[in-house]
């Protein structure tokens, strides 16, 4: 989820992907979990529609699942780069210190 305020007026805008996204990147199978980021997603923005927020459906293209995946890949690849540069940082720090 994400907020901002639109600049030069009093707009706040919230914005929210679809949590069946991260369902379907991760490959979430169990039947609970799906019911639940189900509910989630039905729940969230009919809780912000309550609180007086009005929808505005998004004017982008929907990202096909492929796309999505490739994405996450990408992603989830250069985090794991960031993890192990740290994780050598870390080791190097420690030998240091000896």
């Amino acid at each position: 989820m994400y907020m901002y305020i639109k600049k030069d007026s009093h707009q706040l805008v919230i914005g929210m992907p679809k949590l069946a996204n991260w369902q379907a990147v991760n490959n979430i199978t169990d039947k609970t979990k799906v019911d639940f980021i189900k509910y989630l997603d039905e729940d969230i923005p009919k809780t912000l529609v309550d609180l007086g927020a009005k929808i505005i459906p998004s004017s982008k293209p929907t990202m096909t699942l492929e796309e999505l995946k490739r994405r996450a890949v990408i992603i989830f690849g250069e985090i794991d780069k960031k993890v192990n540069e740290l994780e050598t940082m870390i080791k190097d720090l420690e030998k240091e210190r000896k």
